[in-house]
């Protein structure tokens, strides 16, 4: 058995425990953690450190398969210059995007993140999860709003979500966002088999274009459809329609949801999300660094914890953030929104997303029997309770 105390043990209910001792056996599983009511005490094999002894971080969006993009498009050209940008880049080859992803993989792994929920279009990344320390879930996303499309889009999710249940990789059929896919794919997507619709995780109000391309028709991702898409959008259906309500109308309220990014959430939205989901069952996933990446934009983070509604922490790629590490996305959000908790911030960082994921059965919290994984956080401002610029993140089972 072995014996961890720290300054700070956060426990599965969302407390620091001062000094407490987390105990594991020889495969890593969490025994208990025990409370030592403030005393630092002195026992036989107990290994004390500077800092907090927190569970692995889980990345609840990622794009893998994007690791050969970092600093290759241009920062702050909102989601329009971004799509456009990611659109005129020429693919490398297989190999070189599986040497990258590989690195990457490992990174992130250094950094921390036992579990990664990973948004993908290709098969690259399948060998390079098969042999990772880390555990994935993958979504083979759907996209495209030309109806005439609707079933090769699916057909190219759907091989993409077979081909990584048949390498052993856990896979959902997902649909992109609202603003890229039609009516028609929509409801394929959602009448697929049902072992390709276990859960879903979606692109949600990164930008205010989204809701200008829905509602009017007008903006520049219309621009971006028409000029770098070739599509006639006055030639296809036009059913005037908030992201928020045309996610709502198609997911069922018995599947798990994760909206990602909620940039520009807006009251309007988040009463039509607690009007038609589950607390237990809907996620906001927020990704900061992307974020300020593409748009400058920060979400409300504080409306986000107020509404009741789990939030969970993602990188996104490296086609929109310079590193992949949950430490830094939860250092933006506290410097953006300094009235949130530390040990709330790793609440989100680690239980919330391992519920998002369907892991939390064995990650995401010091729970006797789960194998979660242990972070020690360094330099650490104790008498605010703040991360600092010099704080890091140390894997105890690397």
């Amino acid at each position: 058995m072995r014996k961890l105390s720290a300054h700070y043990v956060l426990t599965d209910d969302g407390r620091f425990v001062k000094y407490g001792i987390l105990s594991l056996d020889d495969k890593g599983t969490v025994i208990d953690v025990r409370d030592p009511k403030g005393e630092m005490n002195e026992e036989e094999g107990l290994e004390f450190y500077g800092g907090i002894l927190v569970p692995g971080f889980i990345n609840a969006h990622c794009h893998l398969e994007l690791s050969d993009l970092k600093g290759v498009l241009p920062q702050n050209k909102e989601l329009s210059g971004f799509l456009d940008a990611l659109f005129d880049v020429q693919s490398t080859s297989s190999q070189h995007i599986s040497t990258l992803a590989e690195r990457v993989d490992r990174s992130m792994y250094l950094q921390g993140i036992v579990a990664v929920g990973d948004t993908c279009n290709t098969t690259e990344t399948i060998s390079i999860k098969n042999k990772s320390l880390i555990r994935y879930l993958n979504f083979a996303e759907a996209f495209g709003i030309h109806p005439a499309r609707a079933d090769k889009s699916l057909m190219q999710a759907q091989s993409v979500c077979t081909a990584f249940f048949d390498g052993n990789q856990p896979c959902n059929l997902t649909p992109h966002s609202a603003y890229a896919v039609s009516d028609e794919l929509f409801r394929k997507l959602i009448d697929s088999p049902a072992d390709l619709q276990r859960r879903y995780s979606i692109h949600h109000l990164e930008s205010k274009e989204e809701n200008e391309f829905l509602l009017y028709r007008k903006g520049r991702l219309s621009d971006h459809y028409s000029s770098k898409l070739g599509i006639r959008l006055n030639e296809l259906p036009f059913n005037p329609e908030s992201a928020t309500s045309r996610i709502l109308r198609y997911i069922p309220e018995s599947n798990p949801l994760l909206l990602v990014h909620n940039t520009v959430l807006e009251d309007a939205d988040l009463d039509l999300i607690k009007e038609s989901r589950l607390t237990t069952n809907t996620f906001f996933v927020v990704c900061p660094s992307s974020n300020q990446y593409i748009t400058g934009l920060t979400p409300d983070y504080k409306k986000l914890k107020d509404s009741g509604f789990p939030i969970c922490i993602g990188t996104d790629s490296l086609a929109s953030n310079n590193k992949l590490s949950i430490l830094a996305e939860i250092r933006q959000i506290q410097d953006a929104e300094p009235s949130i908790l530390l040990e709330d911030l790793f609440m989100w960082a680690t239980k919330n997303g391992a519920a998002a994921l369907g892991m939390d059965e064995h990650l995401g919290s010091f729970t006797p029997g789960k194998v979660s994984g242990v972070n020690l956080i360094t330099n650490i401002n104790f008498r605010e309770m703040k991360l600092t610029s010099a704080s890091v993140v140390q894997p105890m089972h690397v």
